[in-house]
């Protein structure tokens, strides 16, 4: 589906949405998520480019892709 996270800041998910450009940080609270919210909906440009972004790290993101991480690492040591 390639949608946008939007994750509560202070957590492991807001680092990762952050590090990855994937999507917005709210404050944990029901006005900052619904501004957050209504930005992605006012602003299709900033959408897109979330959703691009999603696609992108798709591929090294999947269960199959994190086991092959894994066995890499461990029949590296």
């Amino acid at each position: 589906y390639a949608c946008p996270i939007i994750a509560s800041e202070g957590t492991w998910v807001a680092r990762y949405v952050r590090e990855n450009g994937i999507g917005m940080i709210s404050k944990f609270d029901a006005e900052s998520l619904k501004t957050n919210i209504q930005e992605l909906i006012n602003d299709r440009e900033m959408l897109k480019k979330y959703k691009m972004r999603i696609k992108e790290i798709i591929p090294d993101n999947t269960w199959e892709a994190r086991c092959k991480t894994i066995d890499r690492i461990l029949r590296n040591n």
